[in-house]
């Protein structure tokens, strides 16, 4: 199925199912135009360093196969060339901005085999429920700042 799901299909079927779909959220994010990544502190990234690998290299599989204006970020990645996968270890997408998006869709065009690659997902209404209640009693007056100003 995915064969036949190609990005403009895909940008379609989010718009029906969700509504717009903006470039500043589904694009490739504006830093790896400026030879930036996201996942420096990952082990990959951190042992790349070490062996003399430069910071453009990071993002050089991803300027080459994404437009900065792109509406789908386009996440592929070149053994032989990339330290790290783009978004290599775990993360949210996009939810420092005002207005998060809603959902995300994800298509593999390649998968790994079993047990290499998986993709989790957490539910942090669920986590909130399950604490103590001590602890969100500690908690409760504590706010978060989750921003992208350092990228």
């Amino acid at each position: 199925v995915a064969d036949k799901f190609t990005p403009e299909t895909q940008v379609e079927f989010t718009k029906q199912v969700y509504g717009p779909v903006y470039a500043d959220l589904s694009g490739p994010p504006k830093y790896i135009f400026k030879g930036k990544h996201q996942s420096t502190d990952q082990e990959g990234a951190k042992k790349a360093f070490q062996a003399g690998k430069k910071m453009d290299a990071f993002a050089a599989t991803m300027t080459k196969y994404n437009k900065a204006d792109a509406l789908l970020t386009k996440v592929i990645t070149e053994p032989e060339n990339d330290a790290v996968a783009f978004g290599e270890g775990f993360h949210t997408d996009v939810t420092f901005k005002r207005d998060p998006p809603y959902a995300a869709v994800l298509i593999a065009r390649q998968l790994p085999r079993v047990g290499l690659g998986n993709t989790k997902f957490l539910d942090m209404r669920v986590a909130y429920e399950t604490l103590p209640a001590k602890v969100k009693e500690q908690i409760s007056n504590m706010y978060g700042n989750h921003t992208d100003k350092d990228v």
